[in-house]
């Protein structure tokens, strides 16, 4: 069987090549189209007579890990100290302000006292309604480990040579967007839960994040480590989980 090499505008070589530069950040995984890579790797196993199952699996291993360093670098991270501190003309208004008020506030109790009214009821704030806990946006690892869970599920056919149906991360993309659009909410694990093999999880996991990146689909769990739901995007999530736009294969 012939060994299949990468060919991009960025890189040219194995694959198993692409993830040691990677991780050895001598190449920018940004720059590396991971949907221009599996749709090569999936025009090689057309033309191949036999498939062999551990070729395959070598390349969802590298391929996973290369999706997890992707997602790192582009989902947002938590803003720092130094990005969440104000600006100084906004806490010089906010200064003035505060300023304004204890001055009127004082005028106040300073007419009162002229009057001779030397008692002042202090007002109770009112109750600050307890509000059920929003959801809680998605984080690069939960989704690889959403898609290690249902991999682990997954038992491949002990057959040597197998015939796979090919699925590409357009149709995918497709399917994923026609699914949340008509229930207007989704189970990620119950949207993959239909196939039977790696390489199809592969895919949808790759058509999902690039939604995520397009502002097309958003992600959210109700509680830490619970299962993730997949609804229609709102402009309203941009600061929040909207933005949580990863994509392993990304064609800026």
């Amino acid at each position: 069987m012939c060994v299949y090499e990468v060919q991009t505008p960025v890189f040219q070589g194995p694959l198993d090549l692409l993830l040691h530069l990677v991780e050895k950040r001598q190449l920018e995984i940004t720059k590396v189209s991971l949907l221009e890579v599996t749709e090569q790797y999936l025009e090689h196993l057309q033309r191949l007579e036999n498939l062999s199952l551990d070729a395959i699996s070598d390349f969802l291993v590298v391929a996973a890990k290369l999706m997890f360093i992707k997602s790192l670098s582009l989902l947002p991270r938590p803003r720092t100290v130094s990005e969440e501190e104000e600006d100084p003309g906004e806490e010089l208004a906010r200064q003035l302000l505060e300023y304004q008020r204890v001055k009127a506030a004082a005028e106040q109790l300073k007419a009162l006292h002229e009057r001779g009214q030397r008692s002042y009821q202090r007002s109770v704030p009112p109750e600050r309604p307890q509000l059920p806990p929003g959801p809680i946006e998605v984080r690069p690892l939960d989704l690889m480990r959403a898609m290690q869970r249902v991999l682990g599920r997954i038992t491949e056919p002990p057959a040597a040579t197998v015939q796979l149906r090919t699925y590409t991360i357009g149709e995918q993309m497709v399917a994923i967007e026609s699914a949340v659009a008509r229930n207007g909410r989704v189970n990620f694990s119950r949207l993959v839960e239909v196939y039977q093999e790696r390489q199809a999880v592969i895919v949808t996991f790759m058509a999902l994040l690039e939604l995520i990146k397009a502002r097309r689909v958003s992600a959210w769990q109700n509680e830490i480590f619970g299962d993730i739901l997949l609804t229609p995007y709102h402009p309203s999530e941009a600061d929040g989980s909207s933005d949580n736009a990863a994509v392993l294969a990304t064609e800026s």
